[in-house]
């Protein structure tokens, strides 16, 4: 074999190898340019040890009148505003915006016009552009904001990924 064909081989096979391990790195990459935590820190995050002071910020939000739980009644705390709390927030702004349109087509909007951290709105809006059902739109929000290994869900920076 040539000097030059030994060099040719061993450029062709540095340009696959490279290739191959970019292409795995992109197939695992499911970041989306997400590298830290997209959500703001605590400033009242919830606890189970609640004093005094705590307690003036209880709510009851519901009672229940079911004939199993009769005498229940739910409590709240609207000063917490932990992760999952933000979390709430950013999905009952963007379900209230897409009751409001009457269809889940308008997700990729109404999850633009949200108060989500800007990371997650970008995430979801890069994944869902060619997505024209609606169906599957609301599988991507469970996906980029609920699902615990992936993008903006609470659950995967508590973890510390």
């Amino acid at each position: 074999m040539s000097r030059r064909n030994i060099i040719v081989a061993a450029v062709l096979l540095t340009v696959i190898v490279g290739a191959v391990f970019a292409g795995l790195r992109l197939v695992g990459d499911d970041d989306h340019g997400i590298a830290e935590n997209p959500w703001k820190p605590a400033s009242a995050p919830y606890g189970s040890d609640c004093d005094a002071a705590c307690q003036k910020n209880v709510k009851p939000l519901a009672p229940i009148s079911n004939t199993h739980l009769k005498g229940v009644v739910l409590f709240t705390r609207p000063d917490v505003d932990d992760a999952y709390a933000q979390l709430g927030d950013c999905l009952d702004q963007v379900m209230a915006c897409m009751n409001k349109a009457g269809n889940a087509l308008s997700a990729p909007s109404c999850v633009a016009a949200s108060s989500c951290p800007a990371p997650c709105k970008a995430a979801f809006g890069g994944l869902s552009d060619n997505i024209k059902d609606g169906e599957k739109l609301l599988d991507l929000i469970e996906t980029v904001f609920i699902t615990g290994e992936q993008y903006c869900s609470p659950r995967r920076w508590e973890a510390g990924k």
